[in-house]
């Protein structure tokens, strides 16, 4: 039902939502000029509540060009701590801590190493590249894929601009 976020006519919105006092935007920055439509929805009804969420803050902090001044609250979701999940009794099992160390908690990451890889890599092909992608608008992904597996592994140690670049 993005389709109603076509134009920012209050009216049009407001018609398609009835008489809730919240609505949830997931994926906000897919919706274009979604900074615009939500000051003069806000604007307009400042009664009713409005959450636009977005997983890609590149996408996000780009397509919502129109300042939200005295209009909007912003909260940013960061991850579980090493504390928070190991030291808070979420997690016993050291062979589970070191495999979570290495691959992440991201959501539906497979319990087997080489699934976990096959995930990963799926993730970072599905929202890392695809904001520097965006944002820089590079042109051979394979060198920016490289270049990260090669900083990834040097993750804790000196890294040299020199080897790198070898």
């Amino acid at each position: 039902r993005r389709s109603m976020f076509a134009e920012p006519e209050p009216a049009k919105i407001k018609q398609n939502i009835g008489d809730a006092q919240l609505i949830v935007i997931d994926e906000a920055q897919s919706i274009e000029n979604i900074g615009v439509i939500l000051k003069v929805f806000h604007d307009a009804y400042p009664e009713i509540q409005v959450l636009a969420t977005g997983s890609s803050s590149f996408d996000l902090a780009n397509k919502v060009r129109e300042p939200l001044t005295g209009r909007a609250l912003e909260f940013m979701l960061y991850p579980l701590s090493y504390d928070e999940v190991f030291k808070g009794n979420l997690l016993h099992a050291s062979d589970e801590q070191e495999f979570r160390m290495r691959y992440g908690w991201y959501p539906g990451t497979p319990l087997s190493a080489d699934a976990a890889e096959e995930a990963l890599e799926l993730l970072a092909t599905n929202t890392l590249y695809k904001d520097i992608f965006a944002l820089e608008a590079i042109k051979k992904p394979k060198v920016l894929h490289n270049l990260v597996l090669q900083l990834a592994y040097r993750v804790g140690s000196v890294v040299s601009v020199s080897s790198i670049a070898r």
